[in-house]
């Protein structure tokens, strides 16, 4: 077993170079490319009623490695909410952070949607996120549908400093609409429609961004309008028998074809 599996190192901030810190740390403790750390100031140490005792420094950011030397290490910052200097200690995470993100999506006589993302390695150059998705939607008939899903959007990060971070994305959802048809079944129809983003994500706290997203839906595609039939038949446990069946209409099937810009805003957490 390597030496670097039984713990997690603790290190030291010997020079800060803009977004740029070098640690006291390296292939000598077995530090790895990529690993992140959390920057807290220096311990205190307080007498109360006698007894000598340790106050934990403050938390001030977070660095990821970036070049790794035999006994000393380059990192670059990638959040902060404190100054870092020098003598600045650094604590390597066990588990790699993640961010939460709360989208809402409003157009009025449109569409609105509410999505729950999960961003994995948000602090990569390439990142992308598992999505659910929840909405209503306009279709070809001027009538507003129902709709779930999922996808994800896969995100390219532009620059990133001063506690902003600019980033554009392919959003690829897969989306299931409900309505009713003119014979009155309740029927369902996939839908997806991808989208180009541009993405202004600003931190206002250590954990939280709020982000502005500008997305261009380039195109879109629709399944058949179906409902479950049943046969009035049963198998062999006693179960009914279904079997999907297209819905009806009196005049041409309605579609869900969303175009052009749309705005949204988010709320992120980090979490580690």
């Amino acid at each position: 077993m390597k030496l670097k599996d039984l713990y997690m190192i603790t290190s030291e901030i010997i020079e800060v170079d803009g977004n740029s810190v070098s640690m006291l740390s390296g292939e000598n403790l077995g530090l790895i490319k990529g690993a992140m750390f959390e920057i807290s100031s220096k311990d205190k140490i307080k007498t109360y009623k006698g007894k000598t005792v340790t106050l934990p420094g403050k938390s001030r950011g977070l660095v990821r490695i970036t070049n790794v030397g035999p006994d000393a290490s380059k990192a670059k910052v990638v959040r902060k909410w404190r100054k870092i200097k020098p003598g600045h200690k650094a604590y390597e995470l066990k588990d790699v952070p993640f961010l939460t993100d709360l989208n809402i999506t409003y157009a009025k006589n449109e569409r609105s949607e509410l999505a729950g993302k999960i961003w994995i390695s948000p602090f990569s150059k390439f990142s992308g996120s598992l999505n659910g998705y929840l909405g209503t939607v306009m279709d070809s008939k001027n009538k507003t549908d129902g709709y779930f899903g999922f996808g994800t959007d896969l995100d390219y990060t532009l620059f990133s400093g001063f506690g902003t971070q600019g980033s554009v994305s392919l959003g690829l959802p897969a989306l299931f609409a409900w309505r009713g048809d003119d014979d009155g079944h309740r029927v369902i129809s996939f839908f997806s429609d991808p989208s180009l983003d541009v993405n202004l994500a600003i931190q206002i706290s250590h954990k939280r961004d709020i982000v502005f997203t500008v997305s261009y839906i380039f195109t879109s595609v629709n399944g058949p309008w179906q409902y479950q039939k049943d046969t009035s038949e049963n198998d062999e446990n006693g179960n009914n028998i279904t079997e999907w069946e297209g819905a009806t209409w009196d005049s041409d099937e309605p579609e869900i074809a969303p175009s052009g810009l749309y705005f949204s805003m988010s709320f992120r957490k980090l979490r580690f």
